[in-house]
């Protein structure tokens, strides 16, 4: 988590509202424009925001739990900025992560995603790792991340750390395939309030309102509030999805007590409802018989403090603790997670050659679930200690870098897991650098997988045939030795690249084995699964990304990655479903131009190709989403947004667990803006 002492404060001048007419000032700014456009004068300030030579000096602290230039890092990292987020036109948090080159996103339904790196993409993908300022969201009942509960307001982000492959031995357990971490914005960066509002597409409609003031001269907070209506998707004739209705607020607090000492508070809640229609699986083929409308109530949130305490200047130590609450209510399930985090690190510079990061933790979870449902687990309380320490010593002084570092946990289902990480970093000159590293990461087995049981009712062949998937309490954890190399070129402020290239072998998966079948007292035929760790795989492939600016108002970024998935059998199953086989794109694309056509007029383009998925049928499909951004003053700012502009619609990924495809459909957004 970005601590307010680690950013400094930046005074921010108000902003007076023009005295004009609204009517005049429309007038005016229409032919301030036009002049623009037809030869006048161009702002000497008129540049696309941040220029290429600061994209590289962007610092993330998602790689080693440090502040790092981008360029410093030592592994295949991607920041979408908050510039990005804004000229994107993307309202929610998992569409924004569409801009990050090798991360995969398929819309599912209106209200889940499946998201992944470097393969097994899922609506719960299990070997990525979700973060907010630093706060795991993952939830070990299921292994995964709902990623309706963290739909905030995009206002509120300052940007989202992308990291492709494995980062388990600073972040632990699941951080396997990758980490997402959304950084949002500090309290005090900004003076004044913002509200947002908008229309259109998918959405009935949305809002959030914001606002940042100060405290005394040591201290600063920010407060928000969001809310949104999506509107049903288009599914099988008969079957379009009921809407989805998100809600959000939050309240973050800091305070410098002294010179050596700052405090955080921060609190966030939300809430949800939406209807699904579910096709109930078939363990023979997906079944478009029987349809049902679920309605699903969720809600939860958390509370996060942190104090930094700095030592000496080259020694801080920061203690965090948080608690995070989330139930579901549904036909199907009724859950509820309770967890409560606690942890320490220790940051510690012997020289300007030789840095050593390390930490303890301590996280309980309680785990909650109404028996009777087709989906039931006994209640439970797991515990997890963990620990882990990376060195980071220059070899050559500011050229070659040598980072070992190893996290160490004892959990309650597997016991005690160690995951190593070696890298090294080459800088011949700040403007080049290669990178190479080898890591051991391992995904801990779910509630679910371990200790539940999970019914669902089939009408083949004329009668209902039950369905069951018992846990095995013996799962070993999922584990992956990856091997990655890569780098990073900035030739000048209008030209920079970043290549990066994978190879990972994967043991253990755990996958859904069929057992006999048999008949109960209650005359019905059981169709019993077991969960195993029967499952083996190796994925290899690489990501690029460039951004050249070819004038000062204009940059065009490209990315492209290539996956290849092979199971040690094709024919086996990689997930708990019905598919044989990937189930991730193998080619995926895309181009983004910002332009800034006037000094109050924007025009952003973004273009996506993304492969088939032939375990799905689904074919590969071309997206184009176009931004025009009209700043009718400094604090008043008009957007239309149109998405998916090449087809009427598509369909990106079918529901394993439910059997159905929703289609993404074209659609136009209007967007206002306005600063006080």
């Amino acid at each position: 988590m970005v601590n307010a002492r680690e950013i400094p404060r930046h005074a921010q001048k108000r902003l007076d509202m023009p005295s004009t007419k609204i009517g005049t000032r429309l007038v005016l700014t229409l032919c301030l424009a036009a002049l623009d456009l037809f030869g006048g004068n161009q702002d000497p300030q008129n540049k696309t925001e941040p220029s290429l030579e600061q994209l590289m000096d962007t610092q993330i602290v998602s790689a080693s739990k440090k502040e790092q230039r981008l360029a410093d890092t030592a592994a295949s990292a991607f920041v979408i900025t908050r510039d990005m987020i804004r000229r994107s036109g993307l309202t929610s948090v998992p569409e924004l992560l569409r801009l990050a080159p090798g991360v995969e996103v398929a819309r599912v339904d209106g209200s889940r995603w499946a998201i992944g790196i470097r393969g097994f993409s899922a609506p719960l993908d299990s070997k990525l790792l979700v973060l907010v300022d630093g706060r795991s969201v993952y939830n070990d009942t299921f292994s995964g991340v709902y990623w309706a509960a963290q739909d905030m307001p995009v206002e509120e982000i300052e940007r989202i750390e992308v990291i492709r492959g494995p980062v388990a031995a600073i972040w632990g357990a699941n951080a396997i395939n990758g980490v997402i971490n959304i950084i949002t914005r500090p309290a005090h960066e900004t003076r004044g309030g913002t509200v947002v509002a908008g229309a259109g597409g998918e959405m009935a409609g949305y809002g959030s309102a914001s606002y940042s003031g100060s405290l005394g001269p040591r201290a600063d907070f920010r407060a928000y509030a969001g809310y949104r209506v999506h509107e049903p998707m288009q599914g099988p004739p008969g079957s379009n999805e009921g809407n989805w209705i998100h809600r959000t607020g939050g309240l973050r607090m800091e305070w410098e007590v002294s010179d050596s000492d700052s405090v955080s508070l921060e609190g966030q809640g939300f809430s949800g409802n939406e209807n699904d229609v579910i096709n109930y699986l078939s363990p023979f083929r997906y079944n478009p018989g029987p349809l049902q409308r679920e309605a699903m109530f969720y809600a939860g949130g958390s509370i996060v403090g942190q104090w930094k305490h700095t030592l000496s200047e080259r020694s801080w130590i920061t203690f965090r603790a948080y608690y995070d609450h989330y139930s579901e209510h549904q036909t199907d399930v009724d859950k509820t997670l309770n967890v409560s985090d606690v942890e320490m690190e220790h940051h510690l510079a012997f020289s300007p050659r030789h840095e050593l990061v390390w930490g303890l933790g301590f996280r309980g979870s309680e785990h909650v679930s109404v028996e009777g449902l087709p989906i039931y687990f006994p209640g439970a309380y797991t515990k997890l200690f963990s620990g882990f320490v990376q060195d980071e010593y220059a070899l050559i002084p500011e050229k070659l870098h040598l980072i070992a570092g190893t996290q160490m946990e004892h959990n309650s289902f597997t016991g005690f897991e160690i995951q190593p990480s070696l890298r090294v970093l080459w800088q011949p000159s700040r403007r080049y650098s290669t990178w190479a590293a080898v890591s051991r990461a391992v995904r801990t087995p779910s509630l679910v997988e371990t200790n539940s049981t999970y019914t669902l009712m089939n009408y083949d062949l004329g009668r209902i045939f039950p369905v069951v998937a018992t846990g095995t309490p013996n799962l070993n954890s999922e584990t992956l030795l990856g091997y990655e190399a890569g780098e990073r070129i900035n030739l000048n402020r209008r030209f920079s690249a970043d290549l990066s290239g994978f190879y990972n072998f994967y043991n253990n998966l755990v996958i859904e084995a069929p057992s006999k079948i048999y008949i109960d007292p209650r005359g019905f035929v059981m169709m019993p699964d077991i969960y195993s760790n029967a499952g083996k795989a190796r994925t290899y492939g690489g990501e690029a990304s460039l951004d050249v600016s070819p004038a000062r108002n204009w940059t065009l970024r490209a990315g492209y990655s290539w996956l290849r998935v092979l199971p040690a059998n094709y024919g086996q199953r990689l997930m708990s479903s019905e598919i044989s086989g990937p189930t991730d794109p193998q080619h995926q694309a895309q181009l983004h131009s910002n332009w800034d056509v006037t000094r109050n007029v924007q025009l952003d383009t973004s273009v996506y190709y993304t492969g088939s998925i032939p375990a799905f049928a689904i074919r590969p499909h071309w997206r184009a989403d176009v931004r025009v951004g009209w700043r009718l003053s400094r604090r008043v700012e008009l957007s239309v947004a149109g998405q998916d502009l090449l087809s009427p619609a598509h369909t990106e990924f079918l529901y394993e667990v439910f059997g159905r495809t929703m289609n993404v459909v074209r659609g136009v957004t209007g967007n206002v803006r306005w600063s006080f």
